[in-house]
């Protein structure tokens, strides 16, 4: 662990959550932006077991993804974990911090540059494809590295399955935040991920969605698989439900938001651009938040065409460009990492 009590880190979360709160109801952040909850692990002994599971052996092809709030362990942490010794897939913390996606139990790795256990969000994915003969690991929507792999995803004996663990009493528990953990059944491009990783999913439409954890519960001891398979948890050892959330939005986005605009370039520097595609007529807005959903950039309109935006109001990090009508209703939100 990080140094923090169970009964300390409830006292921590309600003080965040009060304050979070002021923050949000003082900036007149929209019904539809809000706190949501996760479940904190105390890199001991928690994890959430998935005992009864269907359709969640794709042989060809797997996305996984998650947003994770880590802290250093001194081991290798479980994501999300479906690995045994020759067979399954999952995605991990090293004892480094990078982000490492295992495919057949670790025959073939591909490892991050970047390290996640700096106790702010991340979002970590891993795709696999065995025609494209490619492991590709993202860290907050950037694909960083990929492996040359090719042969099917194996599952004999058959893995386990759990999330925050191994999914038995085994070394290797996370230690942190864990929230909106989703498995597909195929590879997901990059702008797939990157344009939905802040955006609830309808499970209806994607039945290759083969489970969707979004962690809203708050309270009990299940975890629930929102997609159309049901594969639910359990809580085991003791997970806390903490009001938190890894990111801002709370609905599902009616409206194609690349049908109004185009942000570019993603990752960012000292500026980004938001283009508004001009053949369409709604007038829109913009706000820009941080990942704890404050307010770094106040309502603005868009002019059809370029829209030169600075990034001199915020430091290094994933930012939110939340979108709106004309009436000020939240369309959707595109994250843009600014390096």
């Amino acid at each position: 662990m990080n140094g923090l009590t169970k009964s300390t880190i409830m006292k921590l979360t309600s003080i965040h959550f009060i304050l979070i709160f002021s923050v949000m109801f003082s900036l007149s952040i929209p019904e539809s932006i809000a706190q949501q909850s996760t479940l904190y692990f105390d890199g001991l002994d928690d994890y959430v077991a998935i005992n009864n599971y269907t359709n969640m052996s794709p042989v060809n092809a797997v996305t996984m993804e998650a947003w994770v709030q880590g802290f250093p362990s001194g081991q290798k942490q479980f994501i999300y974990d479906r690995i045994e010794t020759n067979d399954g897939y999952g995605i991990t913390v090293d004892s480094s911090g990078v982000v490492r996606v295992t495919i057949n139990g670790g025959t073939a790795v591909c490892v991050s540059n970047t390290t996640v256990l700096d106790g702010t969000w991340h979002h970590v994915a891993g795709t696999y494809d065995a025609a494209n003969g490619m492991i590709i690991v993202y860290v907050d929507g950037t694909p960083e590295n990929s492996t040359a792999y090719s042969q099917n995803i194996t599952y004999n004996p058959e893995p386990r399955n759990g999330i925050g663990g191994p999914g038995s009493s085994a070394a290797g528990h996370f230690n942190g935040q864990i929230d909106e953990v989703r498995i597909w059944s195929y590879a997901r491009s990059a702008s797939q991920i990157q344009n939905n990783m802040c955006t609830n999913i309808s499970p209806l439409n994607n039945p290759d969605l083969l489970a969707y954890w979004k962690f809203n519960e708050g309270s009990g001891n299940s975890l629930t698989d929102v997609s159309l398979y049901s594969n639910d948890g359990a809580l085991t050892n003791g997970p806390l439900w903490v009001t938190d959330s890894a990111c801002i939005p709370t609905l599902v986005v009616e409206i194609d938001l690349n049908s109004l605009v185009d942000i570019f370039p993603n990752p960012a520097t000292d500026h980004f651009i938001v283009n508004v595609i001009e053949e369409h007529d709604e007038q829109i807005s913009f706000k820009v938040f941080d990942p704890l959903g404050r307010l770094l950039k106040h309502l603005a309109e868009l002019k059809p065409g370029s829209n030169y935006i600075s990034t001199e109001f915020a430091g290094e990090g994933l930012v939110y460009v939340a979108i709106y009508d004309r009436d000020q209703k939240l369309i959707g939100v595109k994250p843009v990492m600014i390096r």
